[in-house]
């Protein structure tokens, strides 16, 4: 099974990381966003003018 992970860059730092098995689809990507990163941010993170890049990566993958 595939191991996948999103995350958020946020100032030169990897922020809220989310392990999951699988591929990452729409629904992963914004349950994501709605669920996990923005319950986890801060009032200065959450108020900034900053970009935020989400990251996603394929940790392994066994047959």
């Amino acid at each position: 099974m595939k191991r996948s992970m999103i995350a958020a860059f946020y100032n030169g730092k990897v922020i809220v990381p989310f392990l999951f098995e699988g591929n990452c689809n729409k629904s992963i990507f914004e349950s994501y966003i709605q669920a996990i990163l923005i319950k986890e941010l801060n009032s200065e993170q959450a108020s900034t003018t900053k970009t935020f890049i989400c990251l996603y990566c394929i940790i392994s993958s066994k047959n």
